[in-house]
């Protein structure tokens, strides 16, 4: 089929923040087309209103508008669902984008969100052979507690679908990595959205039929009461004719005999049309009835479908909600995947980092940097990024940690240093301000005492305690050597 590829749609199941095009794989796509030619890959659906949208060969087509294209001979299927659209693009993911880390990452999210929309929508049937409704049962009731969308249940559909290289092992670190990242919980509240957003639309289209049933029987009910009007107007006028024609027999009666064949005639004929008549208002009114029926019972069988969908979008909100209290971001998938391409290479970044003391030292905005500083270590090395090893990963994030230890050893002892001078800084100020106070006050009361001295009667003996001429002298020694301190 012809197809204009400006106007081509991408696959509405496949996560862009979670496997982005590559602009590298375009660019060596529209070198290969332009020599070559297109010759094809991309498979498509067309959905009711006309629309196309990409299953598998996205590159290709944005590879093919950036070498000139404008229309292209693409395979295209009217009748692939959402279950379809996820199968052709985890197949092209596992065959021909090999072990890429967000292709991986890609295909467990595509799953997840149909997994995810079917179980609430009471659909996993439909994806899964021989799935019982006990098990589909079941498995809601851990979708919408704490468990989510496990590794089994994605496992499952990539082998039921024959997906290859997507076992337990690949599938787990990949679910790993969209729960560290927060998208696993972005991807269930967007499909709670989605389940909202179909049930508005069911409570309009059930609106638009319960107008339109009303309208159809407003419209039955004006048909049959014109039908009634004519049918009495008709019998009006056939009892005024026969009225009529009795009073011009009985005047014609002896002069018109010979005519009373015809007359026969005319009245069973009269007769026959109006039942004819009759017949065709019964046809009428039972073909009103059965349209009337029709619509009353498309009407139920929506109701029924919105009160479904309304139930899978309390089911589908419970999720969202779940995973949002769970979702802790931990990891940056998505700038960590720009450097390291290899899935294996992220996921043993996303162990290493998210543990130990590098958890400790790292926030997660830290993450993608440090994916970038051993990309550019592995290049000074001459080790091709897609040959950089777990070992390798490892060594630099040791590294990394260690420095950010000593970096953060120097800046604890100078805190340490610092918090030190501080405390001896205000016992200073403190033991200061209180001998200020002290002195302030021995010096108030030192005036009145010479004053009294001043004062006092002659011949009469002055009596200094022994008590305060040992302290004033104590006092003495003490000031002078504070006075010695600060002059010095």
């Amino acid at each position: 089929m012809l197809v204009n590829l400006r106007t081509i749609q991408p696959n509405p199941m496949r996560d862009f923040s979670i496997d982005p095009i590559d602009d590298e794989v375009v660019e060596s796509l529209r070198q290969s087309i332009e020599e070559d030619g297109f010759w094809g890959g991309v498979v498509c659906r067309e959905l009711p209103d006309g629309t196309i949208q990409t299953g598998a060969g996205h590159h290709r087509i944005r590879a093919a508008i950036a070498a000139g294209l404008t229309h292209a001979d693409l395979y295209v299927v009217p009748h692939f669902d959402d279950s379809d659209m996820v199968r052709v693009y985890t197949r092209e993911n596992a065959t021909q984008r090999g072990n890429s880390g967000t292709a991986l990452a890609g295909s467990v999210a595509a799953a997840l969100r149909l997994i995810a929309k079917a179980a609430f929508t009471g659909n996993l049937s439909r994806i899964y052979d021989k799935f019982t409704q006990r098990s589909e049962d079941s498995a809601i009731g851990r979708i919408t507690k704490a468990e989510g969308v496990g590794e089994p249940l994605l496992t499952r559909f990539f082998h039921e679908h024959h997906i290859p290289n997507m076992g337990e092992s690949t599938v787990r670190q990949q679910l790993a990595n969209l729960k560290a990242s927060g998208a696993y919980a972005r991807i269930m509240t967007e499909v709670q959205e989605d389940i909202e957003s179909e049930r508005e639309a069911a409570r309009q289209q059930a609106e638009r039929e319960r107008q339109e049933l009303e309208e159809k029987k407003q419209a039955t009910r004006e048909a049959e009461a014109r039908r009634q009007a004519a049918a009495e107007n008709e019998r009006r006028k056939q009892q005024e004719a026969k009225r009529a024609a009795a009073e011009k027999r009985a005047a014609r009666e002896e002069r018109e005999r010979a005519d009373a064949e015809a007359r026969q005639r005319r009245a069973e004929e009269e007769e026959a049309q109006e039942a004819l008549k009759r017949k065709e208002e019964e046809a009428l009114r039972e073909s009103l009835d059965r349209e009337r029926q029709e619509l009353e019972a498309k009407h139920r069988a929506t109701e029924a479908e919105r009160q479904k969908s309304e139930a899978a979008a309390i089911k589908a909100r419970e999720a969202a909600e779940k995973a949002e209290e769970q979702a802790k971001r931990t990891f940056d998938f998505e700038g960590v995947s720009r450097h390291l391409k290899n899935a294996h290479q992220i996921s043993t970044f996303r162990e290493q980092i998210t543990r130990g003391l590098a958890a400790q030292y790292y926030r997660v905005e830290d993450h993608e940097p440090l994916a970038a500083r051993i990309v550019e270590k592995a290049r000074q090395s001459k080790i091709h990024h897609e040959r950089i090893t777990a070992d390798f990963i490892k060594a630099c994030i040791e590294k990394e940690v260690w420095a950010a230890r000593q970096a953060a050893a120097a800046v604890s002892r100078e805190e340490e240093r610092q918090r030190l001078e501080e405390s001896y800084v205000a016992d200073a100020n403190r033991w200061q301000e209180e001998i200020a106070r002290h002195f302030r006050a021995i010096r108030a009361a030192s005036h009145k005492l010479q004053t009294l001295h001043e004062e006092w009667p002659d011949g009469l003996s002055f009596p200094f305690l022994e008590g305060f001429t040992q302290a004033l002298r104590q006092a003495k020694e003490d000031i002078d050597r504070l006075v010695e301190r600060v002059d010095g």
